[in-house]
């Protein structure tokens, strides 16, 4: 009998929506978690600071190119994950699945064509300045 350390709410959420693989839950959820555990560090004043659809979504883009450098566009390719859409779309299933939480007024359509996942996941180096960020 193997140890599986994989999340069965997100086995079950994969399985059961049938449009990402396990892989693009548990980056995305990770990389919540991540940025929320950055955000509560630098804003304790604020108990419950918001992570924007622009945020995440350059997040994905950086963190995968750090992490799977010249073959992330093929990775989330694999993944399904093609545009933003399919990053808030994901968001909104673990959302659904009570794996992360949202705050009011978080719309599935803040994920719209935010920019061209494609160019940016061919950059060689990071995508977006400070300034960019949309």
């Amino acid at each position: 009998m193997g140890l599986s350390l994989r999340d069965p709410v997100l086995e079950l959420l994969a399985e059961e929506k049938d449009l990402y693989p396990y892989e693009a839950y548990d980056f995305v959820s990770g990389l919540i978690k991540m940025m929320d555990d950055e955000l509560q560090a630098q804003t304790e004043s604020n108990p419950s600071p918001n992570i924007t659809a622009g945020q995440l979504c350059s997040r994905c883009v950086e963190f995968s190119c750090s992490v799977f450098g010249r073959m992330s566009r093929a990775v989330f390719s694999s993944w399904n994950i093609k545009t933003t859409n399919d990053i808030g779309i994901i968001v909104f299933h673990l959302i659904e699945a009570g794996v992360v939480g949202a705050a009011e007024g978080d719309r599935i359509e803040d994920f719209d064509n935010l920019f061209d996942m494609n160019s940016a996941l061919d950059k060689p180096v990071s995508y977006f300045s400070g300034d960019d960020l949309p």
